[in-house]
């Protein structure tokens, strides 16, 4: 983002006040390349010239025009202390870390809703040109009506980096590697003072990108970066096989002054979403075979302990699972269906242990320590090609096989 700042100060005064000249307002000065707050356009400098404390109120008046030349009223308030915004001789330096104790009771109206809902999302003005006036009233008077003490009224050019597109992996692409290379677009021009963070979150069955990065927590982050590049790291936890994986690049200003001060950060940009893949292992991709019926050579699904991962392929009315409980005893196991809100749809499955490959006895038979393998027959309200989850459970633990049955 380019920023060019052109800042006008007018000084109007009037001799028949008395106090033309006594009092002044010098507007804010901003940084090249910052993330600039509503806030910050009523900051600055005030200097008292006379030995009396000014008792006063601040009038605020923001004209915006857009990139594409419209000209609108922004916003505009009144700003007061308790009761009054005192400035006693000398200067007052109205910044980010004093405003809100100097100017307490802010009110202000905001007439273009979309910046107003911009500001509360990302709290950065977008580009364009801004005209403000901050005019000093005397505290209590009338407003804009009455006599001011001083005004000043200066102009602001705001203009957008360039722009913070992702590289590499490229969207939906599977990386073998286990370290991949993640690059984006540099942003020119260069700040010193701004650096990038990059997130990567796992993306569970049936989400976007988008809701991976609202529900799911975060599976790597990196800030502070300064290059446009970044290998993942051999000390981070590794991405796991036949997984999907979202990731985004921001560039930021971080603000505070450290823990426990620190300020969230300022984004001045941030990147689209997009996801990749990790490739599957030999037997995950056994599991993905569509004739699973095999007398000859049977598949069975190996539960998790965990509800989340890729949904395997059951094709018929019989579904071969295999699950291990570290109990010697007899396990008194509990099998049921639900749907994918995790809503029972069947609680009476007919299932079998098998105890050699292809046999199904008349009774089951004692389960035993490792492995047991088990045969059940899908119920009638198992529709195709819906997403649903078996539960195998005891009164220790519980463990997961999510499919979809195939016609």
């Amino acid at each position: 983002m380019k920023c060019r700042f052109n800042i006008l100060v007018i000084y109007i005064f009037y001799a028949s006040i008395g106090h033309a000249q006594n009092i002044i307002i010098q507007p804010p000065v901003f940084a090249p390349f910052e993330c600039t707050e509503f806030y910050k356009l009523y900051t600055g400098t005030v200097t008292n010239f006379t030995e009396e404390a000014f008792k006063t109120q601040l009038l605020v008046e923001v004209e915006y025009t857009s990139p594409g030349g419209v000209t609108s009223k922004l916003a505009d308030g009144i700003i007061t202390g308790n009761p009054s915004i005192d400035f006693k001789p000398g200067v007052t330096i109205v910044d980010n870390a004093s405003y809100e104790s100097i100017y307490k009771n802010r009110k202000i109206t905001f007439y273009n809703k979309e910046i107003e809902d911009l500001l509360s999302r990302t709290k950065c003005l977008p580009p364009g040109q801004y005209d403000v006036c901050l005019s000093l009233y005397p505290a209590g008077s009338s407003g804009p009506q009455g006599e001011y003490f001083t005004q000043t009224c200066y102009t602001r050019d705001k203009e957008m980096l360039s722009q913070l597109l992702l590289l590499s992996p490229f969207e939906g692409e599977e990386i073998r590697v286990d370290l991949p290379l993640f690059t984006w677009t540099a942003v020119t021009p260069f700040n010193s003072k701004a650096m990038y963070r990059i997130q990567i979150v796992e993306v569970l069955a049936n989400q976007t990108p988008y809701h991976a990065f609202r529900a799911n927590p975060i599976f790597y982050e990196k800030t502070g970066l300064r290059s446009n590049i970044m290998q993942y790291p051999v000390s981070a936890r590794p991405m796991l096989p036949c997984r999907k994986y979202a990731w985004r690049v921001t560039y930021e200003l971080e603000g505070g002054f450290g823990n426990p001060f620190r300020k969230a950060p300022d984004f001045l940009q941030e990147s689209e979403l997009w996801e990749y893949s990790t490739p599957c292992l030999e037997e995950e991709r056994v599991r993905e075979q569509p004739n699973n019926q095999s007398f000859v050579n049977p598949v069975y699904y190996k539960t998790s302990i965990e509800n989340s991962g890729n949904y395997v392929t059951v094709k018929g009315d019989l579904i071969r699972f295999t699950c291990t409980f570290p109990y010697k005893e007899k396990a008194n196991l509990e099998f049921a269906i639900y749907n994918q809100k995790m809503e029972l749809e069947s609680a009476n499955i007919m299932v079998y242990n098998e105890v050699t490959p292809n046999d199904l006895p008349d009774l089951p038979t004692d389960e035993f320590y490792g492995d047991n393998k088990y045969v059940a027959e899908l119920p009638a309200n198992i529709l195709f090609d819906q997403p649903y989850i078996l539960v195998v459970s005891n009164t220790k633990t519980k463990q997961y096989l999510r499919f979809k049955r195939k016609q």
